[in-house]
């Protein structure tokens, strides 16, 4: 068998370096391989020519540039659809901004010991004399400014969210994309191919050294591609991918407005209404733990 495998290995590797072949695998099932991804390569001059190249070099650079050039084109696409995606997620954010408004007028017209001793903190025990004043000046600075921190929790919380989903789509779509060159037939041999010499060529195997300078073309040729790639991604994720989006951007402004308008009405009624008297009945009353 070993007879075998080395006659083998010399017509795959003499079928791999001629100018109108392309390269297969140097496993035993050789051949089959060969018979299933030879479809996918020129076999002679006209055909190269039809494509407006003269070699098999030359044919291969040139489904990389088809290739990106399609990737380009349909990444208009895929952006497209995420943006009527993130106009669908602001869309619904006007009525959960409403909501969480609501939770948070809910969260502070009530009480119970454990949030009391929550939010009031080292100032728990002491506010439990307090008069108007200390309330009104309590809830017109501490107080504010808690429910400030809340609002920039749910933003920040919101926006973690936008861009983990913008970025989770992006990747599995980019990735998906390079698949599918990295799977076309004699793409995919080819690599193998390389691949597996790489590791197993032996120095005294026939056409060793012309081996040797053609896996260092395809070694130069998949860097290139591989720089080209990322410079790619690299340009995407810059200006649509990590930017800013300008519609949340304004959206957070705007509540932002909205928030501070409300914040000041709500402290306002809040301290009009003496709300801390609820808090500290409803405190006092609470079933001890």
């Amino acid at each position: 068998m070993k007879g075998l495998y080395k006659v083998l290995c010399l017509i795959a590797a003499l079928y791999a370096l001629s100018p109108d072949s392309h390269v297969n695998c140097s496993y035993a099932n050789y051949t089959k391989g060969e018979k299933r991804n030879h479809k996918y390569l020129p076999t002679s001059l006209e055909q190269l020519r039809a494509e407006g190249v003269q070699s098999i070099a030359e044919w291969k650079e040139k489904q990389w540039k088809d290739f990106m050039t399609k990737v380009k084109e349909e990444f208009n696409g895929f952006n497209k659809m995420m943006e009527n995606e993130k106009k669908k997620w602001i869309d619904g954010k006007e009525n959960e901004f409403k909501q969480w408004i609501k939770y948070i007028e809910n969260k502070w017209e009530h009480s119970n010991e454990e949030m009391y001793n929550d939010i009031l903190s080292t100032k728990a025990e002491e506010s439990l004399t307090w008069g108007e004043n200390e309330w009104s000046e309590w809830m017109n600075t501490t107080g504010k400014l808690l429910i400030k921190l809340d609002f920039n929790k749910w933003i920040e919380s919101n926006e973690e969210f936008l861009k983990e989903g913008i970025r989770k789509d992006w990747e599995e779509w980019n990735k998906f994309k390079l698949r599918e060159w990295t799977s076309v037939g004699w793409k995919n041999v080819e690599d193998k191919y390389w691949k597996y010499w790489h590791v197993n060529g032996k120095p005294e195997e026939p056409l060793y050294e012309i081996k040797m300078e053609k896996m260092d073309k395809w070694t130069e040729r998949c860097k290139n591609e591989e720089i080209e790639w990322g410079k790619w991604i690299g340009s995407v994720e810059k200006v649509y991918i990590n930017a800013d989006w300008d519609k949340w951007v304004k959206w957070k402004n705007e509540k932002s407005t909205s928030f501070t308008n409300w914040i000041d009405s709500f402290a306002t009624k809040w301290i009009n209404n003496k709300q801390w008297k609820v808090w500290l009945e409803e405190r006092n009353n609470a079933p001890s733990q």
